[in-house]
């Protein structure tokens, strides 16, 4: 009786101890993921902030009209003249 119950703490103690490996093992991979998605999020975050500041700029109508301007839009009533230079 004694053995079977040795027996059986030994196997306990076993089935555990892999258990446990196998999170270890897992942990170990999520954290590279997080690691590399931690690295792909700053330029992302920087990239936002851009964003955002260019497009509260272009809030001032003064300076969406220049930007429109540049693109070769124009105020009813006017006329756009495109000059293309010689070769």
């Amino acid at each position: 009786m004694r053995f079977l119950l040795s027996l059986f703490l030994i196997l306990a103690v076993g089935a555990m101890g892999w258990y446990l490996y196998q999170l270890w093992q897992q942990t170990r991979a999520l954290q590279k993921e997080a690691d590399k998605l931690a690295g792909e999020l700053l330029p992302l975050q920087k990239e936002s902030a851009e964003l955002l500041a260019e497009a509260k700029r272009l809030d001032d109508p003064e300076n969406l009209e220049v930007e429109l301007r540049k693109s070769g839009y124009a105020l009813p009533g006017e006329k756009v003249i495109i000059l293309i230079p010689k070769r």
